[in-house]
């Protein structure tokens, strides 16, 4: 739903597959290296662990966030609800 509200048609990712990830953090790298998200704004960004893992700009998410937007950059431990048995 996420990826649509941005416009990003269905017809360009597979879900749950690497196709939507990478179309999630291109959505959240262009949301990153705007010139107005920066630490004069925002304080801190929540990443998913899929994002932590990538780059942005060339650098590392958490490295870029803070060296270049000085943003303190928070990682997401939990993995959701657990299935009931």
């Amino acid at each position: 739903k996420a990826l649509k509200l941005y416009g990003i048609s269905p017809d360009e990712y597979v879900i749950n597959e690497s196709s939507m990830y990478d179309a999630i953090h291109e959505m959240r790298s262009r949301i990153m290296t705007s010139p107005h998200f920066h630490g004069e704004r925002i304080l801190g960004a929540i990443l998913f662990e899929n994002t932590m893992d990538r780059d942005v700009d060339g650098r590392p998410t958490c490295e870029y966030l803070w060296d270049v937007k000085h943003i303190l950059p928070f990682l997401k431990v939990d993995k959701g609800l657990c299935n009931l048995e």
